[in-house]
């Protein structure tokens, strides 16, 4: 009885092991100068963190708007999250872009399916979209585009 009781103890313990949230690097090409970039992704909560991109000597963090995208059209869910930004990024939505422009007074950074030049409200987006806080105004910063995959 003893052992049985022991017995099914150790296997409630050997349930299932906690999700833990892996490393993936993206690797831009195209633009000029290249960003370079990384994020933890954890599919069972789901939700990313330290999703940080380095453009032109400035760092973006994403995390929040990764863990927050906008969904358009054949993307869009009934509540975005984290896994269907993730999703995206693995090419479900279509092949991923990024644009880019610092320094400069329209500074921005922008992970998206559509074109890497309207901001991520526009609804002319057919996918996925995530960017840093655009400031007002435009143009003169160093400006640039390319395309994105990711891989662990």
């Amino acid at each position: 009885m003893k052992f049985s009781l022991f017995l099914s103890m150790c296997l409630v313990g050997a349930a299932a092991p906690a999700s833990a949230a892996m490393l993936y690097n993206i690797n831009f090409t195209g633009g000029s100068p290249n960003a370079t970039g990384s994020f933890l992704y954890d599919s069972g909560t789901p939700a990313f963190t330290n999703f940080i991109v380095t453009y032109n000597g400035h760092t973006n963090d994403l995390t929040a708007a990764a863990n927050n995208p906008n969904l358009f059209g054949t993307c869009d869910t009934a509540a975005p999250n984290a896994a269907d930004f993730f999703a995206a990024l693995q090419g479900t939505c279509g092949p991923m872009l990024w644009g880019a422009e610092f320094p400069g007074p329209g500074q921005f950074f922008r992970i998206t399916t559509g074109s890497p030049t309207p901001n991520c409200t526009a609804t002319s987006l057919n996918g996925a979209c995530i960017e840093t806080s655009r400031n007002s105004g435009g143009g003169g910063g160093v400006g640039t585009n390319g395309t994105l995959t990711i891989a662990w």
